[in-house]
């Protein structure tokens, strides 16, 4: 492993855990940031949204971006040299006005794979923009990916955006939905032929699939090569019948994978995103798949966690007992938990929180930030990791869930 770095702005409003920035092996990881604008009376408000929600929306957005790019520059990255971003809205007013800020920041046909959902909220109430962001240092510049005769966001007559980014050994997907941005909604995704009941999640996740391997398979991969999926959904009661889908799709090879709650996604109309993380097509580096006895008996996500150059990246991880999922804990136990799992997995387990660089957490709503924050504060080593938290709508995936979370961290 490369040296871990860590970068702390002094000038700029703390994050509500953790670093601004954190880098190893030649990458850089920006979790999402409260930005100074969230104290109250701040321009973020929901008052100042309502009765001016373009100008609000755009100051913060600028400052959300102006953090970012800042945070990346004690590192030696740049917003330009992003690979893949994730932009979380917490009032559909908000979504216009960041995309026409970040328009003049990023360029459209260069810009990092990317997500854009709307989440219950952020950790401060009077926020409405977040972004996380993974970029690269130094090296070679990253290389776009326009797949020849594929719809890409944002459609006709604009120049088409990356359906992937590719760095180094690393291919990483723009999030894809069941939506044909020249044409609109494709029928193959509204309607399920061979049965009346099926999930519409289901349908529309095969249909996501199959772009994602259309992607891969222009450069000659296939399904095969995704390391990590990030899957954004409206309800997590689709969540049985996607797992079916990955299964179904991938056998005994499935990729770590993430469940993420949303409000809504950029296609109103659509249940299901999925974005990813892949092995470049025809890189010679081994992925390997992390099970243990839970994921491989069937009562945990599986695999629980995958490696792939110089990386491992987990599952959804939740604080509950294994096989127990109907036994409520405190909070503080579920997140002591959720770090024990984590440090169990064999490549970290002599490493502390050492190799941990980034932890994307999900929060349902209503939950007792204070009494969450002061229990993650008594993990040792936080300090030293990018925690990006998001507010969604309960249940996660353990119903008595106070958090649940995905992490990165550096191996080699």
């Amino acid at each position: 492993m490369s040296k871990k770095i860590t970068a702390t702005l002094e000038n700029d409003a703390s994050p509500f855990l953790g670093c601004h920035a954190v880098s190893a092996n030649g990458y850089a990881f920006c979790p999402v940031i409260v930005t100074p604008s969230s104290a109250p009376g701040g321009v973020g408000g929901d008052s100042l949204i309502a009765q001016f929600p373009r100008g609000a929306a755009a100051t913060e957005a600028r400052q959300v971006l102006d953090i970012t790019e800042r945070s990346l520059k004690a590192l030696g990255s740049s917003l330009s040299q992003g690979t893949k971003i994730e932009q979380f809205i917490a009032h559909p007013a908000a979504a216009a006005p960041y995309l026409e800020v970040r328009a003049t920041r990023m360029e459209t046909s260069s810009r990092p794979a990317s997500t854009n959902v709307q989440v219950a909220g952020l950790v401060d109430p009077n926020v409405v923009i977040g972004i996380q962001l993974i970029s690269h240092i130094g090296g070679p510049a990253k290389e776009p990916i326009v797949v020849p005769d594929m719809p890409a966001s944002p459609g006709k007559p604009f120049k088409p955006a990356p359906h992937a980014v590719v760095h180094g050994n690393f291919l990483f997907v723009t999030g894809q939905v069941s939506y044909d941005f020249d044409e609109g909604y494709p029928a193959a995704a509204e309607i399920d032929e061979d049965s009346w009941y099926q999930s519409k999640a289901t349908v529309e996740a095969r249909y996501i699939l199959g772009k994602i391997n259309r992607i891969l398979g222009y450069l000659g991969g296939s399904l095969t090569d995704c390391v990590k999926l990030e899957i954004y959904l409206n309800d997590l009661s689709d969540v049985v019948d996607l797992e079916k889908v990955i299964r179904e799709s991938f056998g005994e090879t499935s990729p770590a994978h993430a469940y993420i709650p949303t409000i809504r996604l950029g296609p109103t109309h659509c249940r299901v995103e999925i974005n990813a993380i892949c092995r470049k097509p025809g890189s010679k580096g081994q992925i390997v798949h992390i099970n243990d006895a839970d994921s491989r008996s069937g009562s945990w996500i599986a695999p629980i966690a995958t490696e792939y150059g110089g990386f491992l990246f987990t599952s959804s991880l939740c604080g509950n007992l294994a096989g127990r999922l109907e036994v409520a804990l405190p909070l503080s136990d579920q997140i002591e938990r959720l770090f024990e799992k984590l440090q169990l997995l064999e490549p970290l387990h002599k490493s502390g929180m050492d190799r941990v660089l980034f932890a994307s957490l999900q929060i349902p709503k209503g939950a007792d930030l204070g009494g969450l924050r002061w229990a993650f504060q008594q993990i040792k080593g936080l300090e030293g990791i990018a925690i990006s938290p998001v507010v969604v709508q309960p249940p996660l995936l353990w119903l008595h869930g106070g958090v649940q979370g995905d992490f990165i961290c550096a191996l080699g």
